[in-house]
Parts: structure tokens; sequence; C-alpha cells
């Protein structure tokens, strides 16, 4: 067993080792089994990723619309609209709404079948752990299945059963990254007095992530906003803006430090970060418009700007998915000593109890699921035209964006605010 840095080059997250390179741990089968699981079911979600975004290639698009041979393709699809790029985008998205609906169907069956798994000795651990050929085919199967369904009603219901997942999401990377950040600077907090640099550390984390809020803040007022309109964009820029500061004031305030210690400077302005990027994303999903509180700009009109927002989203969806599953086993890992043969033994072998919730964790990668395809698909909303379909972006899609960058703030707020207000029922704070 070979050793990386002091870790054991056969695990990545479920083992502790001696400080001794040579003195590498020994890893229990079942706790690498754990791990490479996990690490399969983001896998998984990778190739979703991977397969729905080759419908996104204008040239493989043109290709599906020119096809009579699209079992969803008919006069529902395109209707009268000519073969145009609106019709091919049409079809482009129609078909990545039928790849993620296989993923999101496979893991709200998986989240059925391990519902109330408390050990790896209950016989539906199998399912969770293995059987991988299989499960790959049954994506497969309902994915083949999907491009079956008709084009009306399944488009607009997908949609909004989509919106309302992906929103949900949002929420769910909003409190792991609060969670997150109250760790990240507890950790570095404690290092402060033993290492010395801990402190730069977060200075200048908190440097980089103010930095790019401003950044993105310029952006916005760049891209998004014109001196004779645009109205609405800069009102919602500026009140973004608003919050941010006053997050970032309320975060080091005595009171708020008294009553939390993990609170402070760096988790708000993490929380800053994912706010102005939500409030990107929302404006850059905003109809075009003529009118004085309206914006002729988008992110189809700003060259690469469409793909640099959608990788971040996949990438934060993937993290946010990976520190969901591996949080948990990681606080209950326990770390055995073995004096003779000085080696440290890793205690989590799920034998008594597992590591991590399976079934929260596969609702966790269907909420994933839903919003990898919101994302892919810019949040555009599928409009009739002409008795066809055309996919635009939308005032629901810009509005949900930005409501849920309000509901950040708001929930930062509170668990800040909850210990000053709540000290008995938040004596320890979040």
């Amino acid at each position: 067993m070979g050793c990386v840095l002091g870790v054991c080059a056969a695990q990545v997250a479920c083992c502790c080792c001696s400080t001794a390179c040579s003195l590498c741990c020994s890893c229990c089968p079942n706790s690498v089994t754990s791990v490479m699981t996990r690490l399969m079911y983001l896998f998984l979600i990778v190739l979703g990723v991977l397969t729905s975004s080759v419908f996104l290639i204008p040239q493989v698009q043109k290709s599906l619309s020119k096809s009579v041979n699209i079992p969803f393709y008919d006069n529902s699809v395109c209707g009268i609209i000519q073969l145009g790029k609106d019709c091919q985008k049409a079809v482009g998205y129609q078909s990545v709404y039928r790849v993620w609906f296989a993923f999101v169907m496979f893991f709200l069956l998986m989240a059925f079948l391990t519902l109330g798994i408390r050990s790896s000795k209950d016989c539906r651990a199998y399912l969770h752990n293995g059987f991988w050929f299989f499960k790959i085919l049954i994506i497969i199967g309902v994915m083949i299945a999907a491009f079956f369904l008709p084009a009306t009603p399944f488009t607009k219901i997908w949609l909004y059963i989509g919106t309302v997942g992906g929103v949900i999401f949002i929420m769910v990377q909003v409190l792991f990254l609060i969670e997150f950040a109250h760790r990240l600077t507890e950790a570095l907090l404690n290092k402060v007095d033993d290492i010395k640099c801990c402190g730069f550390v977060i200075v200048i984390l908190c440097l980089i992530m103010y930095g790019l809020a401003i950044a993105g803040v310029v952006g916005m007022y760049i891209n998004f906003t014109v001196s004779n309109a645009c109205n609405l964009n800069k009102g919602l820029i500026s009140i973004s803006l608003f919050l941010c500061i006053v997050v970032s004031i309320v975060s080091v305030l005595p009171p708020i430090q008294a009553a939390n210690q993990k609170s402070g400077i760096l988790q708000a302005s993490v929380i800053s970060v994912y706010v102005i990027y939500l409030n990107f994303s929302a404006l850059g999903a905003e109809p075009v418009g003529t009118k004085s509180w309206e914006c002729p700009n988008n992110l189809s009109n700003i060259n690469g700007a469409g793909v640099a927002m959608l990788i971040v989203g996949i990438v934060i969806a993937l993290i946010t998915v990976f520190y969901a599953s591996f949080k948990k086993s990681h606080e209950d890992v326990g770390v055995i000593d073995d004096e003779q043969s000085h080696i440290q033994k890793v205690a989590d072998d799920e034998m008594e109890s597992v590591q991590y919730s399976y079934w929260l964790f596969h609702l966790t990668c269907m909420l994933a699921s839903f919003y990898c395809m919101m994302v892919l698909t810019n949040w555009f909303k599928p409009d009739t035209v002409n008795n066809g379909f055309v996919f635009a972006a939308s005032w629901p899609s810009m509005w949900v964006q930005v409501v849920a960058s309000w509901v950040c703030i708001l929930l930062y707020m509170w668990t800040m605010v909850a210990p000053v207000l709540f000290p008995d029922r938040f004596s320890s704070g979040f």
C-alpha cells in the first residue's frame, strides 16, 4: 500500500495516517468501498453532464432538428417554425430534459430502495454499494424510454418540476456553504496559535472572496446595464451589493462574535460571492427588452459568459454532493491506534452503523440532477409559438434565482442572529 504526502494512496477521505510516511494506515475494506461508492455516484452525475452536453453542441442540435426519426420530434416540437436556431435549441434542450429525467428517476428509485438502512449488514446495502453495470443499464434504459415521451405535456410539466428541484438544491447549497465556511474558519482559528500563517490565510481568503464579489458586481453593471435603460437590473444589483455589505458588517459585530465564535468575515465573504454568482446567473437569464426598466443584454450577448456560468454551476453542484456525502462520515470516523504495529486503523466499516444516510445521499443526488438540468438549459422556459416550442429566457426563471439569492442572505443572517436572540436554544451556535 503506497503513501502519498502521508496519506494512504488506497483511500482519500476515510482514514487518518501517522505522521511518518512509512507508517501508513491500514484501511478497512468496507471503508474503502464506502468512499468508492460515493465517488461512483459522483461519476454518474458527471456522466450525465457529459451526455447532456452533447445535445447542446450546435452541430448535434442541427442534425437532430432535421431528423424525422426522433420519437418526440413531431409537429408539437417545432410545428411550422422554420428549421432555424430556435428549433435547433428546442430539440437540444428537450433532449437534455430527457437525459436528466433518467438520472432523476434512478436516484429517486435508489432513495426508495435504501430508505431505513442502518448497517452494511442490511442486504439492501449491496444495492447501494454494487451492481454498477446494472445501474448504468437502468439509466440507459430509462433514458431511451424518455425519448419516446411526447413533447407535450412532458416538456412544460418537467420544467416546473425541475425548477422546484433546482431551487431546493440551491437552498441545500447555501446550508452546506454556510456550514463549510463555519468549519473552515473554526479550523483556521484553532491553528492560529500553533501556526502563525493561519491568520494570514484567513485574510488572504477574505480578500480573494471579496475581490471576486466586487468583480462580479462590476461585471453586472457593465454587461447588464446601460445608461438610459435597465433600471430593474440597476436596482437588483444595488440591492444585492447592499445586502452583502450588511451581512459583512453584522458578522463582525461584538454581540454576534460573543454569541457565536464561529461567525466571522470569512463566512460573510463566501456567502457574498455565492449571492453575486446567483445574481449574475439570474440577470443572464433575463429576457431582453426595449422598455426603460428592461435591458437589451443577457448572457447570450456576452461571448463565453454562458459557458463559464454553466461550468461554475456544475462544479458547485458536484462539490455540494461531495461535501454532503463526506462531511458526516468524517465526523463519525474513529481512529484506533495499534501500538504493536504502529499503525492507525479506521473504525468506520459500517458494520454497526452506516457512515452517512444512503437515502438522503440519493435524494441530494436527485436534487443535484434537477439543478444540473436547469443550469444546462439556462433556466429557460419553453414557450409555444406557432404551435411549436422555443426555449427562451423568461422572467420567472430570472426571479427564481434572484429570490434564491435573497433567501441565501436571510439564512446566513439567521445563523448569526439566532444565537443572540435565543441564547438558550442556540447556545452552541451553528
